[in-house]
């Protein structure tokens, strides 16, 4: 199920796992930038799969690279996908690009 999730030390750990894929979503976890941050997560211990939704300029920035390939992220961004702004910046793995592109 879809949670947004606020511990960054959660956020930390999941990003850190494979963190030569999550190096600008890990830089994000500093103060000044985290604050415009929103995460979400497919389960509630942010193990299966972790989005960045950036808000700092307009339009946001969602950022989606999977770290392994399973249908968690699209599980995720599907449940996500009703909520996020008309405009939107994507930064996603190729595979799950098809899910922007039908809505």
């Amino acid at each position: 199920m879809l949670c947004a999730v606020t511990n960054k030390d959660l956020i930390f750990r999941f990003l850190s796992r494979h963190s030569e894929l999550h190096i600008y979503e890990l830089g994000d976890l500093e103060d000044d930038y985290f604050v415009h941050t929103q995460w979400f997560a497919w389960d509630s211990d942010g193990t299966e799969a972790m989005v960045l939704l950036y808000n700092a300029q307009q339009p946001e920035t969602l950022i989606a690279i999977e770290d392994h390939a399973d249908s968690a992220y699209e599980r995720l961004l599907e449940a996500l996908l009703p909520d996020l702004p008309d405009e939107l910046n994507v930064h996603v793995s190729p595979r799950l690009a098809s899910i922007f592109e039908a809505a």
